[in-house]
């Protein structure tokens, strides 16, 4: 686990490495072209640019869907599921409770009811909560590792085409998503309505004992019915809050790379065409300074290959 670790977090670090360097070289490239034939590419690569543009958009709807997918799919699917189980048990329960403590004066009665359905159904949903929280996690995860390799492969198609437009080696490093879902949940147990009417006022506890009976397992039943459908659908909601918060964080996250691409290669030439105009001599000076930068990265990249060959 932790070498598979290490390997991931190297790998990701050599992109960087390679996307850095590719950086240098165009810049150092900018400085040498000729100019009419540097503002012929830059206008290649502003075409490939809006293209590459395009696709992130694409990226978006199909993220957008497929996190749809997971709420309806799993987490709408397993709600019901067990919602209806739970249901189907607290009922049979609370039955089994009523015949054991009918003895008790009617308020007692009620009383102690309530409380056994808020303890069995708050110990199902913990139960239940972590169980989904995991299934969705890993449900996401796979989806952002699908989504990784897209938006690794939308970058590196940019990177090589500039490589090839300005002639520049660009080495593609495949990396794993270092995505995860993040926990935090809270009940809602306490928002409920604490003025819950379970027995009809007073004037139940009046009635003869095996009438007011009758009232308190009917109610009883209903007021299981409400705590179920209350829990259900406010854990639901908190998870499909978090999916969504997870799809925003890691789309921004993806889109930073292209954006981020497309902004290191344009400044990248940028750099070089403004270089040009101070002078030859600053020209050589950011040379060599292009150089000892990428010297440093050679040296980066190399300790990190020999990391990962030790693992």
């Amino acid at each position: 686990m932790r070498d598979a670790s290490i390997k991931k977090y190297s790998n990701n670090l050599l992109r960087i490495i390679s996307q850095s360097s590719f950086e240098l070289g165009l810049e150092m490239k900018s400085l040498a072209t000729p100019l009419e034939e540097l503002k012929e590419k830059i206008k290649k690569f502003e075409e490939k640019k809006t293209e590459v543009l395009s696709e992130k958009d694409d990226f978006v709807l199909l993220l957008d869907g497929e996190t749809k997918r997971i709420i309806k799919n799993i987490l709408d699917e397993d709600s019901f599921t067990f919602r209806k189980e739970l249901l189907a048990q607290e009922q049979v329960h609370l039955e089994e409770q009523f015949a054991q403590l009918k003895t008790l004066p009617s308020r007692a009665l009620r009383d102690a009811l309530e409380q056994t359905v808020i303890d069995h159904v708050k110990q199902a949903f913990t139960t239940w909560r972590a169980i989904e929280d995991d299934r969705l996690a890993k449900a996401f995860e796979t989806i952002c590792k699908r989504f990784v390799v897209k938006i690794n492969d939308a970058v590196d198609a940019l990177m090589k085409f500039s490589s090839d437009l300005f002639e520049i080696p660009f080495e593609a490093i495949k990396t794993e998503a270092l995505w995860t879902v993040k926990s935090g949940f809270y009940y809602k147990f306490k928002d409920q309505p604490v003025g819950i009417e379970i027995v009809a006022s007073s004037l139940t506890l009046l009635l003869p004992k095996f009438i007011g009976e009758k009232i308190i397992i009917k109610k009883m039943k209903e007021y299981l019915h409400r705590v179920i459908d209350t829990q259900t659908a406010s854990v639901g909601y908190d998870f499909e809050k978090r999916l969504d918060k997870s799809k925003l964080d890691f789309r921004w996250e993806m889109l930073q790379r292209i954006e981020a691409t497309i902004e290191g290669i344009s400044t990248a030439i940028e750099k070089g065409m403004n270089q040009r105009s101070e002078g030859e001599k600053k020209v050589e000076e950011r040379k060599m300074a292009l150089l000892e930068i990428a010297q440093k990265l050679d040296s980066m990249k190399n300790a990190l290959m020999s990391i990962k060959e030790k693992i």
